[in-house]
């Protein structure tokens, strides 16, 4: 089962010396779960690997937890992990526990802000002063705007409205802020 979950067929005979990083990691987290322990931990599982082994890593660990209820423990940088993996966060900072619940339960209570990005027909756009708003370029495109701003304070029509001004909309998507700007938030004590 684990050789074809984290799909190690293709290097078994291979000595560990000669597997590249992401071959390493495959086998072993396969290790890790050898003997069907009830709770493993794991410390940064998918750092330095390329995005098809991360997946391949991440899919694994869903299944397992699912299929055979093994508690995982897993302590990542890489907020895709989380998102992907996991759905309780105990969120450390500086030693004591900031946040320990459901992942959906904190982005509902943390995400108070909304992020539009607004592309214009206009070649080069300046950046303007929006009331109530931060605007930035987070973008390499001259035609593009990022606007965040507090979803109670102003609103996205009325937002939409003052971007008109600006010049001729081409596109814009609008979303909450995810796992990634909420932790950005608390880090730099905005929450």
């Amino acid at each position: 089962m684990l050789f074809t979950l984290l799909d190690l067929q293709g290097f078994k005979e291979i000595p560990v010396r000669q597997l590249s990083l992401g071959q390493r990691m495959r086998a072993e987290v396969a290790c890790a779960f050898l003997h069907s322990p009830r709770i493993v931990y794991l410390d940064e599982p998918t750092i330095g690997i390329d995005i098809v082994t991360k997946a391949k890593i991440r899919d694994f660990l869903r299944d397992i937890n699912k299929e055979e209820k093994t508690t995982i423990i897993l302590t990542s940088h890489d907020i895709d992990d989380i998102e992907t993996v996991c759905k309780r966060l105990i969120l450390i900072d500086k030693g004591h526990i900031v946040y320990d619940g459901q992942i959906v339960d904190f982005i509902e209570r943390y995400a108070v802000y909304k992020k539009i990005r607004v592309a214009f027909k206009e070649r080069d756009i300046q950046p303007i002063l929006i009331p109530r708003c931060e605007v930035s370029r987070e973008t390499t495109k001259s035609n593009e705007l990022i606007i965040r701003y507090k979803k109670d304070e102003i609103d996205t029509n009325e937002l939409l409205n003052i971007l008109q001004n600006v010049g001729t909309i081409s596109d814009f998507t609008a979303h909450d802020d995810n796992l990634t700007d909420l932790l950005k938030s608390i880090y730099k004590e905005e929450i």
